[in-house]
């Protein structure tokens, strides 16, 4: 199952993105990363991510936030771990604000 959501910051909320799952763990952290054509570094990127999070023993998730990418970064970032949100409104400040929307993180 494709873990890959489109949300609307406006409109996205926890329960109406149904992320988080009755019985699972609550996420402490969560790793946001504002994406736009970074496939020659979102792997590498989330990659450490999840290895820091591992390291530190917290229950954590990292979120890329795709803003129209079209070089295939949202796939590479969802292979190497990564929950991928395509944020409709252009711009860095929205992908930033559309994943943290979309986080399940205290």
């Amino acid at each position: 199952m494709s873990l890959y959501r489109e949300i609307l910051p406006s409109m996205a909320t926890e329960d109406s993105l149904g992320l988080v799952e009755p019985g699972n763990e609550p996420i402490e952290l969560s790793v946001v990363m504002p994406c736009l054509n970074e496939a020659k570094t979102v792997g590498v990127c989330v990659r450490k991510a999840i290895e820091t999070l591992r390291a530190a023993n917290i229950h954590g998730e990292v979120i890329v936030a795709d803003n129209g990418s079209t070089d295939g970064s949202p796939e590479i970032a969802e292979s190497e771990g990564a929950r991928v949100v395509n944020v409709r409104e252009k711009g860095y400040g929205n992908a930033l604000m559309g994943g943290i929307l979309a986080s399940c993180g205290e």
